[in-house]
């Protein structure tokens, strides 16, 4: 569609709400008086007020996680400004990117209670999120920018931290949930934690089942299914009034079918995956200085299968077998001291070390292949590294500067900065600037498979914010103009030649853009929207030769979120979603000119409306339409996306 066109149409669907929401938060703004409520954040290594900050913060609060039931973590980023979850509206088991103002997939660090959480497995080494369960989240905290002062590699676009469910005051507290829905969607969840003494001990789990629908986007394809289990097991022991010690085990795993490709079923193609993740944290709380010596171990493995008995149409082979594992660990010592009342530091040691196995096999029309074997023993690489923070507030201006010395095994010893400052107006009106240098390590895919490159440098990257915020009792607001320069960035060029491809350095990428975010409350109606723009381009070597692409893949350059929470009765109330995505661009590999082709994915509207209803107080009804205006929902080229799709759910607390 020509860009004149586009606005026109832009505007003729969103225009209205846009401009509804604003006079509403304008109005509500006029007409009443607010103290500033506080809202605090635990991912920068400590708790601190949102108010001490000029970092970019989002937070999905509890009450927003209790109305999503039936829902994903991704589904509910992909509602977050700044934010493409691709993959969270197909089919359940499909691989999902996350995308933080227009980085590539793998520069977003996850948290799970401020513990890193990858896989060295993967080419990205993300995790996979098919084996998170919102079920288990109490909030998720969102830092945009580039983080990679205090968490290192991975974050060098932003960080997403998962809370789970954590201590109460409680002696006894439980919950159960049970939802189902069409499409074969069934999951039940529990959640226990007793506290006795010193000790708190939490027990928690929970089933994902559904028949699903075909992943490739093909008529009348088979139904590809799913299936999750996960279990956590947390314990908090107080072993004095300064010293505490906890711990958590998370297992989970599940099994999916897959189709061969775009707008190819099969009928015998699966994926299973699971993984076991250890963490564990002492804290001694000191006068004037906190200290912490933290673990980490996280163990992964992915099988995929794709048996003999259906061979789909123009298949290079019929048989499939591939597995992969990957183990990630780490230590970490850091302690968050006041001086005084002059400056706060956060400062840190931290080793951490990763290694895989990979093995694949091929065979079909009577010839075998196997992929040279990746070994634990020599697909390794570690890094330690060294950091300081340090922040102080005036009475209106307040600063924090940081510094990284990292020594990675492979490349020798590199550093990162952040500068942040910022500036309150008054006691609603604040100013700021973010200025970052971030750093991401090659997986150890990059670097050793058979398409590996052991002479890749880490990728590097600049990000520059600048943004205005508001802040009033319920009403907000949020603008922030923000630039990423990345060099060195990691690229993929196919070959037609065996092993037909290879990881190489890219020489730039740019993406740049506006966020705006508010929210306010009418009576008691609650809105809240978002709207992202975002451009970008990137240099591929293509058949040896370098092109400027001006687009980011699969990221659009417009969208749009409002969202409406509003009580009909009494015990009733409903939340409405709707999101619009732009237009976007996919880059597909043509098997049969062994080149990477461009194909166009059309703009869609999002509309979901969930209903609850508190029927006593310790038990509530949810229900969950999804895809209500029908859309076609193309993600990935040649995938199909969710259907309109209901449930419905109930939760019982102790």
């Amino acid at each position: 569609m020509p860009q004149g066109r586009f606005m026109n149409y832009f505007f003729s669907k969103s225009c209205f709400f846009t401009v509804f929401f604003s006079f509403s938060f304008f109005l509500n703004y006029a007409q009443k008086s607010v103290e500033l409520s506080e809202v605090f954040i635990s991912a920068p290594k400590f708790q601190e007020k949102l108010s001490r900050t000029g970092k970019v913060v989002s937070i999905i609060d509890s009450a927003q996680i209790a109305q999503a039931q039936g829902k994903s973590i991704v589904e509910l980023l992909q509602a977050q400004a700044g934010l493409q979850s691709v993959g969270a509206r197909s089919a359940w088991g499909a691989n999902q990117e996350l995308y933080m103002r227009g980085s590539n997939t793998g520069q977003v660090l996850i948290l799970v209670d401020g513990f890193p959480l990858n896989d060295p497995s993967h080419i990205s080494q993300v995790f996979d999120w098919n084996l998170l369960d919102l079920s288990q989240v109490s909030r998720i905290e969102v830092l945009k920018g580039g983080q990679s002062t205090l968490y290192g590699s991975d974050a060098m676009a932003g960080v997403i931290n998962i809370v789970t469910h954590k201590n109460s005051n409680k002696k006894l507290e439980a919950y159960a949930s049970i939802s189902a829905g069409n499409l074969g969607y069934f999951s039940p969840s529990f959640s226990i934690q007793n506290k006795w003494k010193s000790n708190v001990v939490a027990l928690s789990g929970s089933l994902l089942k559904a028949n699903g629908f075909s992943a490739a986007d093909v008529a009348n394809g088979e139904a590809d299914g799913f299936q999750r289990e996960q279990f956590r097991f947390a314990w908090t022991s107080f072993l004095t009034n300064r010293l505490e010690f906890n711990t958590q085990v998370n297992w989970s795993q599940y099994t999916g079918n897959l189709d061969a490709g775009p707008f190819t079923d099969d009928l015998d193609y699966t994926s299973k995956a699971h993984a076991v993740s250890v963490n564990g944290q002492l804290k001694y709380v000191g006068k004037l200085s906190d200290y912490y010596l933290r673990f980490f171990s996280d163990f992964s493995k992915r099988r995929f299968q794709d048996d003999s008995t259906y061979v789909p149409i123009n298949a290079y082979n019929s048989y499939y077998f591939a597995e992969y594992s990957g183990l990630s660990q780490g230590l970490e010592m850091y302690a968050k001291s006041k001086i005084r009342d002059l400056f706060q530091l956060v400062y840190g040691t931290e080793y951490r070390w990763q290694h895989t196995a990979q093995s694949d096999f091929y065979y079909g029309f009577g010839y075998g292949f196997s992929s040279p074997e990746i070994k634990p023993e020599l697909a390794k690489q570690s890094i330690w590294a060294t950091y300081l923070t340090l922040q102080k507030e005036w009475a209106k201006f307040g600063i924090e500067i940081g510094g990284r010395i990292n020594k990675q095994s492979t490349f020798g010893t590199f550093s990162t900065y952040s500068i942040n400052p910022y500036l309150k107006l008054n006691t609603n009106w604040k100013l700021f600037g973010n200025l970052n240098a971030g750093f991401k390590v090659p997986s150890l895919y990059q670097l050793f498979s058979a398409y590996g490159n052991e002479n890749l440098l880490p990728e590097k990257s600049k990000t520059t914010e600048l943004g205005v915020q508001f802040k009033k009792g319920t009403d907000f607001f949020r603008a922030v103009w923000f630039n990423q320069e990345l060099k060195d960035g990691i690229g993929f060029q196919s070959k037609n030649e065996a092993p037909y491809g290879q990881y190489y350095n890219i020489a730039a990428q740019k993406s740049s853009g506006l966020e705006i975010e508010a929210s306010t409350k009418i009576k008691s109606v609650k809105f809240s929207g978002n709207y992202t723009y975002l451009v970008g381009s990137t240099e591929l070597k293509e058949n040896g030769v370098w092109n400027k692409k001006d687009f980011l893949v699969r990221r659009p350059t417009n969208q749009l979120t409002i969202q409406a929470n509003v009580p009909l009765f009494q015990k009733i109330s409903t939340n409405l979603t709707y999101q619009f995505v732009d237009k976007r661009i996919d880059l597909v590999y043509d098997d049969a000119t062994f080149t990477t082709v461009q194909k166009d994915l059309n703009s869609y509207h999002w509309m979901d409306v969930s209903f609850s209803y508190q029927v006593h107080p310790k038990a509530r009804i949810n229900l969950l339409f999804k895809n209500v205006l029908n859309q076609k929902i193309t993600e990935l080229y040649g995938y199909s996306g969710v259907p309109v799709m209901g449930q419905v759910g109930v939760v019982v607390s102790q």
